[in-house]
């Protein structure tokens, strides 16, 4: 899940003029925010689309922003609801204190 974040970030900062910048974004949602794609995130049917459409146009020009409204879902399910089922879990108690502390 974390290599979704360093990916945008990544994406995010590169430069203005960058060659590379439409191949590395369309990786991106291949490889996350595609339907059925190797590591997919799950958004709102919504926001899937209008990213859909963005790369079925295959606009050279990607506002670095794209991938923003994407992020803040995944980190806010992973904060209030994955992260929370984790904590309770028996899987989580089991390691943390079966860790020496």
């Amino acid at each position: 899940m974390i290599s979704i974040f360093q990916s945008i970030e990544k994406f995010r900062t590169l430069p203005a003029n960058a060659n590379d910048s439409f191949e590395i974004g369309r990786n991106i949602f291949k490889r996350f925010v595609k339907e059925y794609a190797e590591f997919e995130v799950i958004l709102p049917d919504s926001l899937r689309k209008r990213l859909t459409d963005i790369f079925d146009s295959e606009k050279q020009n990607l506002d670095r922003n794209i991938y923003d409204d994407a992020k803040d879902y995944v980190y806010i399910t992973l904060r209030d609801d994955d992260l929370v089922r984790y904590v309770n879990s028996d899987v989580h108690n089991k390691a943390y204190f079966a860790t020496p502390r």
